[in-house]
């Protein structure tokens, strides 16, 4: 574990995430990786789910918020 990150523990995704401290950046154990603009439109919404964690994995996507162009 490095200082510069947060652990959590996510039930939801059954794995742990790593949280930058300097640039917002989750880091999943699997691989999937979340912006810090991702990690704030997924908190407006409640939260990331699996089925939309496995889309983002699946497909290397990216999270916007509903009304933004893409």
């Amino acid at each position: 574990m490095k200082p510069s990150f947060v652990y959590v523990d996510s039930a939801e995704l059954k794995q742990i995430v790593a949280v930058s401290k300097k640039t917002g950046w989750a880091y999943c154990e699997d691989g999937t990786k979340y912006s810090k603009e991702e990690v704030d439109i997924l908190r407006q919404g409640g939260g990331v789910s699996l089925p939309l964690h496995i889309l983002k994995k699946e497909f290397n996507g990216t999270i916007v918020a509903a009304g933004d162009k893409v």
